[in-house]
């Protein structure tokens, strides 16, 4: 990428400056273009983000500062985001899907200076935020008039210099929150090089050119949307552009209008893409990579029908990316990568030996460069160190190494879900089911999806006559993002449990779906429910 070395740029944590070098030497090249806007150039999305960091200055924003947000894949979250970087300040991503309870927890953890919240989003995030973070300063996208405890995105814009930040390389720069799997969500503190990390993995994997142009349809607010799809591009001057969301239906058309030679795809995007029709124009875009996780079973067939090359990787928000294929590297079938160079994997069993050759073990990791993994869980140190048993991150994921060095997934350990290409927390749900007066108390899993990743089921026992799974659905969908929402309810008299009086959940998962559950409705990507069917009657998105 002309006179930036390849060979250092992603060992230095200033971003800001890697983007000023780019936009010296070609100040008008397209950087991002959002949805169907005109492109921004490498110096507008500078300059953006400049007046932004120049207005959060004058609200009292700086070095160790948290500003939330809760923004779809509008310009401004990328501007709050550097803004952030130029100040030294920590950005707190918000699912746009979350509400309730588990967002409350959230703004408590993270307890934010100001929230920057895109206008249609307030209602389910203020009354969250009166309730935790009352003085935090709100600062509306997309908005008309505001009251006088709000500010609009155009007032927080001022002209100016502010001198970039140059902070320890200790220094929080993200809290990213978990899916909650053995209880409720946690932050996890990123430092600039964890982000970096991540880039300089995807880079890896994809091998970003400065002539690429990259199709990101994932959500900024999740690390793969930010930190694998778009930073890699920005980092390296290509040019990307962000949708608001996936669709199967426009992906190709978008692909094919835009011209994108590299994108990302996280679990039943895949899928969804393979169930469409075969067409002659199945091949017809410049495409050359995608970066798919997990890699999809039917591979081989993918790759046949649109000519893309598929890599993957393995990543969690809890420490970073230790495991991926790198570029050019043929790897077998269910696979999700080798140890990557910053990092050091290894199996063991439930005491922390190492399992033998093709053996399952838990996956964990440590780094091997500083500050490249995540700092620890905030406000929580004491499961800081229980991740960290023996000065190895535990991942939960139990797996195989085959004798080239490939890490192939085999379970989960813990109870998370995976649906959607969210994380869902299976206490989380459980949490907010048994907040109904007509619970008595339930066991939320994961089921076979019939397209990837899982659907959501919740085995409930009532706490009254009359409790109905339309009930228990209704209940969820008035508290939960979308995604979090049972797919399929069960009323039962009683749960199965084990001689300690804990649940056993590998029952429930090995039961599944019986003539009793009921299918109360899958939710779209948009939240909109899709009609109550008899269980085992299934439909696929479009």
């Amino acid at each position: 990428m002309s006179h930036l070395q390849q060979s250092t740029i992603w060992d230095e944590p200033v971003i800001w400056d890697r983007l000023e070098a780019l936009a010296r030497e070609a100040p008008d090249r397209d950087s991002i273009t959002f949805g169907s806007a005109p492109a921004l150039s490498r110096r507008a999305v500078l300059d953006a983000a400049t007046a932004a960091a120049c207005g959060l200055a004058r609200r009292g924003v700086g070095p160790g500062d948290r500003v939330a947000v809760m923004v779809g894949n509008l310009p401004e979250y990328v501007s709050t985001w550097l803004a952030c970087l130029r100040l030294g300040a920590t950005l707190v991503p918000l699912n746009t899907g979350m509400r309730g309870d588990i967002l409350r927890h959230m703004l408590a953890t993270c307890d934010p200076g100001v929230v920057v919240v895109e206008a249609p989003l307030r209602a389910q995030l203020y009354p969250e935020l009166a309730a935790t973070c009352p003085a935090a300063r709100r600062v509306v996208v997309g908005a008309g008039p505001v009251d006088a405890a709000e500010t609009t995105w155009a007032d927080v814009l001022e002209d100016g210099a502010v001198p970039a930040h140059r902070g320890e390389p200790d220094a929080v720069a993200v809290v990213l929150f978990t899916s909650g799997t053995t209880g409720r969500s946690k932050g996890v503190e990123w430092t600039v090089h964890t982000a970096l990390g991540l880039a300089k993995g995807a880079h890896a994997v994809t091998r970003y050119e400065e002539s690429d142009t990259g199709y990101v349809t994932l959500p900024l607010f999740h690390a793969n949307g930010l930190f694998v799809s778009l930073l890699p591009a920005l980092l390296v001057g290509a040019h990307s552009v962000v949708d608001e969301r996936f669709s199967a239906r426009t992906f190709w058309p978008r692909v094919r209008e835009v011209r994108a030679t590299v994108t990302s795809l996280l679990g039943i995007m895949a899928p969804l893409l393979m169930s469409a029709e075969p067409s002659p124009g199945d091949r017809n875009h410049v495409l050359r990579r995608a970066l798919v996780v997990p890699a999809p079973v039917r591979r081989a067939e993918f790759e046949a029908r649109f000519g893309t090359t598929v890599q993957t990787f393995y990543a969690l928000s809890d420490v970073g990316m230790p495991l991926g294929v790198l570029s050019g590297d043929a790897f077998p079938d269910g696979a999700c990568g080798r140890e990557l160079p910053d990092w050091e994997c290894r199996l063991v069993d439930r005491h922390d030996r190492p399992v033998g050759p093709g053996e399952v073990g838990e996956l964990v990791v440590r780094p091997r460069s500083p500050w490249i993994a995540a700092s620890g869980y905030r406000g929580d140190p004491a499961a800081t160190v229980a991740a960290w048993r023996n000065l190895w991150f535990h991942t939960g994921d139990l797996m195989t190494r085959d004798d080239d060095g490939w890490f192939h997934f085999r379970d989960r350990s813990k109870d998370a879900i995976r649906r959607s290409g969210e994380n869902v927390s299976s206490f989380e749900v459980e949490s907010v089911i048994e907040t109904h007066s007509g619970v008595a108390e339930s066991a939320v899993f994961a089921v076979a999806s019939d397209l990837a990743e899982d659907e959501v089921m919740a085995v409930v026992v009532p706490g009254r006559p009359g409790l109905t799974a339309d009930d228990v659905a209704a209940h969820c969908r008035r508290r939960l993002p979308h995604f979090a929402v049972p797919r399929y309810v069960e009323l039962v008299a009683e749960l199965p449990r084990t001689a300690s009086q804990k649940i056993r959940k590998a029952d429930l998962r090995r039961r599944g779906i019986t003539a009793l559950t009921v299918d109360v409705g899958r939710t779209t990507r948009r939240g909109d429910v899709v009609g109550a069917r008899p269980a085992g009657t299934r439909e696929r998105d479009s």
